[in-house]
């Protein structure tokens, strides 16, 4: 669904719970910057590690519309601008697997920044051309979307198992 078309925030999704959902949204980044590194190790073995470390992370960043604003990272994602842009187009190649996380990762970021009065819909509208975006899933609920993360983290190392929401 086009961040034009969304719907208001659902009701379980207020101001309360917008601090826990984006630390949810910094995990699926996580997630994919783990998926990511280890691709990139195979594609640039020509660059340093550091360096593969950076363009990692400034993926990541560009696919969720969050730069990183220190000197070196602002440094290095315009000096490898045509890079990070081409890794961003074999997006969903290589996470393809993540594109329905993905999806809620932004559908949620979204939401949030719409509680928090911003409206920031342009990395919406890039996983969209990316086609990373699955379109016709449905807005995640919040306990859904935990859970969702949560299963993935542990199934790749990242977190401790997820008893499930019904054991909450």
């Amino acid at each position: 669904m086009p961040p034009d078309n969304h719907p208001p925030p659902p009701k379980e999704f207020d101001s309360r719970v917008v601090p826990i959902m984006r630390e949810a949204v910094e995990m699926v980044k996580l997630i994919c910057y783990a998926r990511l590194r280890p691709q990139l190790d195979s594609r640039h073995p020509q660059m340093r590690a550091d360096e593969r470390n950076l363009l990692a992370g400034a993926v990541v960043n560009q696919l969720f519309g969050t730069p990183n604003p220190e000197t070196r990272f602002v440094r290095f994602a315009a000096a490898r601008a045509q890079q990070i842009a081409a890794e961003l187009q074999g997006i969903p190649r290589h996470l393809g697997e993540l594109s329905i996380l993905i999806t809620d990762a932004l559908r949620v970021q979204y939401v949030c920044d719409r509680i928090e009065g911003r409206e920031a819909p342009e990395p919406l509208r890039q996983a969209d051309r990316l086609k990373i975006l699955v379109r016709e899933r449905e807005a995640p609920m919040p306990a859904r979307f935990l859970h969702l993360v949560r299963t993935i983290g542990a199934a790749d190392g990242l977190l401790a198992a997820d008893p499930g929401p019904s054991s909450r």
